[in-house]
């Protein structure tokens, strides 16, 4: 890895200082660079409050910023938990491919024959994706024997200006990888309407990001909010005010994003945290879960060893 780039989605000073040192010392050596939006973006983007325009913007000013060959395009929400990835960009500087996901897309009304690679933990040749201009890479819409089909970012430049033997996958497994799929996408949603019923299957991953960068009373205290709240459609799940409907939360959902977050601890050799069973508890209690359907997901016998050391008896 020759550097490292990070956009965040505001105006220079909308973050800690102290977080550009920090994460510089967590690097050691390796250079780093933060970008910011200038005033003028940051208005608008805040105005239109739209996860679209964040993430085209970002990934643009990220983009051109980059000098290397190839870049990796890396998600906020996401977090490699082994080496595979080198695997992968071996493999991709090998191939005549000028894009590598991880799997074909397969939704929004795009299936898996079009070929069109996901783009999140995704390698990209930048000399391929600079003969474009920026915009190119923003979601549009497009129709296929009368049916709509919604190309994410950089997926209509793949789909038109590709030939599908450049575009190649290689997979990685869900131990390698956790990506709340749409987690600041529909944190963005509820930020413009709090209020609507909305997916929401990922924002239960955000506290558990947050205390696991630090912030140590971030899961009890969304504990306490929640089981404070008696209606689900109205949850000040952050702590700032803003009622979220929490309506269209599944049971499903709950143990997806409870899983990730116990593959996380035992992968990192996290020690068995009861303050997560309890908020697991709670996210079950969210979602009226029968007792027979609390805390029995699809755990690895690792993941399991490690809620069963701090599960009380009952559960």
């Amino acid at each position: 890895m020759t550097k490292v780039i990070v956009v965040v989605d505001g105006p220079a000073g909308c973050i800690d200082p102290a977080i550009e040192s920090q994460a510089t010392a967590v690097l050691s050596g390796t250079p780093l660079k933060f970008f910011y939006y200038s005033a003028r973006q940051s208005a608008i983007a805040e105005k239109l409050c739209l996860p679209y325009l964040y993430s085209w913007l970002s990934w643009s000013i990220g983009i051109s910023h980059a000098t290397t060959r190839h870049i990796l395009l890396h998600d906020y929400d996401a977090l490699l938990l082994d080496n595979s990835i080198t695997n992968r960009f071996s493999l991709f500087k090998e191939s005549k491919a000028k894009v590598q996901g991880i799997s074909w897309y397969n939704v929004n009304g795009i299936c898996r024959d079009d070929r069109l690679a996901t783009t999140f933990e995704a390698f990209v040749d930048l000399e391929w994706l600079l003969g474009f201009p920026p915009i190119k890479m923003f979601n549009q819409i497009g129709y296929k024997s009368g049916h709509t089909r919604d190309y994410d970012t950089l997926l209509e430049l793949q789909h038109k200006h590709l030939e599908p033997e450049k575009r190649a996958i290689v997979p990685m497994n869900e131990e390698s990888l956790v990506h709340p799929t749409q987690m600041i996408h529909q944190y963005t949603m509820f930020r413009r309407d709090p209020h609507k019923a909305m997916p929401c299957g990922s924002l239960p991953m955000i506290p558990f990001f947050e205390w696991l960068s630090g912030a140590d009373s971030a899961i009890r205290a969304v504990t306490q909010r929640i089981n404070s709240s008696a209606n689900p459609a109205a949850v000040d799940f952050f702590g700032d005010g803003r009622m979220l409907n929490f309506s269209l939360l599944h049971i499903d959902s709950v143990d997806w994003n409870l899983k990730q977050m116990v593959r996380v601890c035992a992968r990192l050799k996290i020690a068995p945290y009861k303050p997560l069973i309890d908020y697991g508890h709670s996210l079950y209690r969210l979602v009226s879960a029968p007792n027979d359907r609390i805390w029995r997901g699809d755990f690895t016998e690792e993941q399991r060893r490690w809620i069963n050391a701090v599960m009380p008896r009952s559960a």
